[in-house]
């Protein structure tokens, strides 16, 4: 008997840690990186990989992840991408259409591909998917006169029957919610009662953050939702955004417009609500990184904590004052490790440089001493924009440069957000996160900085505070 729960609890371990799996083909792309990306959220939109490999000589490529729960991811690589479902444990077969390998290297624009996927599942998600889609997409397009004549409540209302009749044996939660929410899209589209598409979408049922139908559904029935409260709300609003500053006291003011009683939804709406206004003169951006600071520190649900960490690293860019964007990078083991990791107690010196780059390698070399006599106050962190990872790697080993290396990596996001257009490009962050220099003194200017730092000691750290306007 023992015997047999060992075996079974070896079963269920597997099961537990299975991982998920692609692999195809992607001819034209050989010896090109392929990732596989998702979305930290659907607010900011805000990529991030959850695998990496290089497409080999004859064109094939095989990744593995681990993946908690069912979610959108995209294929890319290069400039071009394609869309997959992935779920926990599942292996795909992909195929990428055929390109010629001289133009891509010239593509300018990222170019959007269908991918033929099968998978190892009996209810195939991304088939189904399709299929809906392709329902969907024909539906619209048959009814546009009505949709814009806003007459097409009946006819929407008969179609949302049939599908969910359709497909009502499928047993698969993901897909079941992905067409239910883009149904109710269709219902919002074509002017249905928001009361009733409230109570029937959204009352008492649990927040799906990964499922892509949801959200947009939440995008789409919140949009401007500041500014759909009366004129003396609103304006009580924007008091209590930008003098009161207290989450709860906001939350109430929201409370007036309805479509929302459960606690964990009007927070998600504010933290929305907040990140669409950043930029409307009504409210002050200082005041709105404040409050999100505050849901930060309050909120009971983490992935209220990981959108607010989202959206202030979208928002505050690396201005002097604001927090440097987090970032995930591969050092010169082969490590994942997150800026973050850097900055919980010490100052980061950040050095965005390139093996082909002279100015870089003539201040390169002055980086020993200053890692040498300030190391332990000042984490001196070089990225490298070298094509090849290979290229960082030789040339730190052949310099016997001892400080952290790592390579972007194709990070285009990252050179976007920390923009760089020319190197070499240095930042100085505080610990906790906030930016002190941007840009920063090159090595050859910078020891003055390091001197101060290293008399004055760590200041006490604040891991999500406030930024200067």
């Amino acid at each position: 008997m023992k015997q047999f729960l060992l075996f079974f609890s070896i079963i269920l371990v597997f099961q537990t840690n299975a991982q998920t799996n692609v692999k195809g083909l992607a001819k034209g792309y050989e010896k090109w990186t392929i990732r596989l990306i998702t979305y930290q959220d659907y607010f900011t939109y805000q990529e991030k990989i959850l695998a990496e490999t290089h497409v080999d000589s004859v064109g094939n490529f095989e990744l593995s992840c681990d993946v908690k729960e069912t979610q959108f991811c995209l294929l890319k690589i290069g400039k071009t991408l394609g869309g997959i479902y992935v779920e926990p444990g599942a292996s795909y077969s992909v195929n990428f259409p055929q390109v010629d390998s001289i133009a891509m290297k010239y593509m300018q624009k990222e170019s959007y591909v269908t991918l033929d996927i099968e998978a190892d599942q009996v209810i195939d998600l991304n088939k189904l998917i399709r299929r809906f889609d392709s329902e969907y997409g024909m539906f619209t397009s048959d009814n546009i006169v009505a949709f814009v004549k806003k007459s097409a409540g009946d006819v929407v209302d008969t179609f949302a029957l049939h599908r969910q009749k359709a497909y009502s044996g499928i047993q698969n939660e993901y897909f079941q919610n992905y067409v239910n929410y883009n149904l109710a899209r269709l219902k919002f589209s074509a002017y249905k009662s928001k009361k009733e598409l409230y109570e029937e979408y959204l009352k008492g049922q649990p927040i799906l953050y990964k499922n892509d139908s949801y959200m947009e559904f939440i995008n789409l029935f919140y949009k401007d939702y500041f500014k759909t409260l009366p004129l003396v709300n609103y304006d009580k609003l924007v008091e209590a955004v930008t003098v009161k500053m207290d989450p709860r006291d906001i939350s109430e003011l929201m409370l007036f417009k309805g479509y929302l009683e459960d606690t964990a939804l009007t927070e998600l709406v504010l933290i929305r609500s907040l990140y669409e206004n950043f930029h409307t003169p009504d409210f002050s951006r200082k005041s709105i990184l404040y409050v999100l600071n505050e849901i930060n520190s309050q909120t009971t649900e983490k992935e209220h904590t990981q959108l607010t960490w989202s959206i202030r690293n979208k928002l505050s860019g690396v201005e002097k004052g604001s927090y440097a964007p987090d970032f995930e990078l591969v050092d010169i083991e082969g490590n994942k490790v997150m800026l973050s990791d850097y900055y919980k107690d010490k100052y980061v010196y950040i050095d965005f440089w390139a093996t082909w780059c002279k100015p870089c390698v003539r201040e390169m070399k002055l980086t020993p001493k200053l890692h040498k006599n300030y190391g332990k106050d000042v984490v001196i962190v070089s990225i490298s924009i070298d094509k090849r990872f290979k290229s960082m790697k030789k040339f730190a080993q052949k310099n016997k440069y001892k400080w952290t290396f790592l390579h972007w990596n194709g990070n285009d996001e990252l050179k976007e957000v920390y923009k760089v257009n020319a190197i070499p490009l240095y930042y100085l962050i505080a610990p906790g996160g906030k930016v002190i220099y941007s840009p920063a003194p090159r090595p050859s200017k910078i020891e003055s900085k390091f001197q101060r730092i290293k008399a004055q000691g760590m200041p006490k750290r604040k891991s999500f505070d406030l930024i200067s306007d």
